[in-house]
């Protein structure tokens, strides 16, 4: 991971040179910088100036994701208040230090792993209301919008080649190689509820754990680097599996998960929001067993990921797991 204490000199004279930017009317006297979390692209820090003002720094640390933190900051900057960070400051130079970094507004708030009725009400209202506005295309991120129905088994093929092309090994691992079939089959199937949709939503595509942190009265979410248009429902199966898969993911009762889908459907109603969301969690926990695969892979010749070796094949075997038994 970045060693950020390196660069404090420099990061406090961003500070001094960006006041008008950050709102500070006063001198800088003071900055303290703390690490708010590592994620596979990007470090969080919280910059705190003379004592009292604090902002969010995020810090993308891997090359091919920049373009991702200059998407994110615009579209922050589109996002209405009350749903995320209000974004401050961009710089893709690297000039100052060498890396593309934001500073942000910083979210005061803590993520919870454990959520009462409360909080599950908290974000089915907040993540509804994100969706409520319609629009008549999609993309995926990083890719320009699309006017076309959403084709769920073709999506699947698209992510099925990337792997086969970047990844050619891991596909040809034998729990990965009798999953493909079965799933192909299984998007095919329930193609029609994918390909019938009339409109789409702005989605965070990312609201997994530690992307939500509650406030006394409030839900925001942070790390918007692959917000995209698409289905509503993906935000739901992002977060909310069959399994607990932690620290992203986790199980609700058949209880609590009824609560968030009353919740979110009072506000934003959806017919077929319940099943589209269990298609998607099949397809985001296959991809995302690939990911953590590459991982592990990576990680033979290099330190610089999230969790160790164990950690990365601990979550594999989850989720290979419950593909398998559901699946095989």
């Amino acid at each position: 991971m970045l060693n950020f204490q390196a660069y404090q000199a420099t990061l406090e004279q961003i500070i001094c040179s960006q006041r008008a930017a950050l709102g500070l009317q006063e001198a800088v006297e003071t900055v303290t910088t703390t690490l708010l979390g590592a994620g596979e692209s990007n470090i969080s820090l919280r910059i705190t100036v003379n004592g009292r003002h604090d902002f969010t720094l995020r810090i993308a640390y891997r090359s091919d994701i920049e373009d991702n933190l200059a998407r994110e900051f615009a579209l922050l900057q589109q996002l209405a208040p009350g749903f995320g960070p209000t974004p401050l400051y961009l710089d893709t130079s690297k000039q100052s230090i060498p890396y593309a970094f934001a500073l942000l507004s910083f979210i005061p708030g803590e993520i919870v792993s454990s959520w009462t009725a409360h909080h599950i009400q908290q974000h089915a209202t907040k993540l509804a209301r994100l969706h409520l506005s319609q629009v008549p295309y999609w993309n995926r991120s990083r890719e320009a919008l699309r006017y076309e129905p959403f084709d769920m088994y073709q999506e699947f093929q698209a992510g099925l080649a990337y792997w086969r092309s970047h990844y050619p090994a891991i596909m040809e691992v034998e729990a990965v190689a009798r999953l493909i079939s079965p799933l192909a089959a299984y998007f095919q199937q329930h193609n029609d509820l994918f390909i019938s949709l009339p409109s789409f939503s702005l989605i965070h595509a990312d609201p997994c754990l530690p992307n939500i942190l509650f406030t006394c009265d409030d839900v925001w979410y942070i790390d918007w680097e692959w917000t995209r248009y698409g289905d509503p429902a993906y935000d739901i199966a992002q977060l909310v599996w069959d399994i607990d898969n932690p620290p992203w993911q986790f199980a609700l009762s058949a209880e609590q998960f009824a609560l968030l889908l009353d919740t979110y459907l009072q506000q934003r109603p959806d017919p077929t929001l319940r099943e589209r969301r269990e298609v998607w969690m099949s397809y985001i926990q296959f991809f995302d067993h690939l990911h953590y695969r590459s991982r592990v892979q990576d990680l033979m010749t290099s330190s610089s990921h999230t969790l160790s070796q164990d950690e990365y094949r601990a979550v594999v075997a989850r989720i290979t797991d419950a593909l398998s038994m559901r699946f095989l």
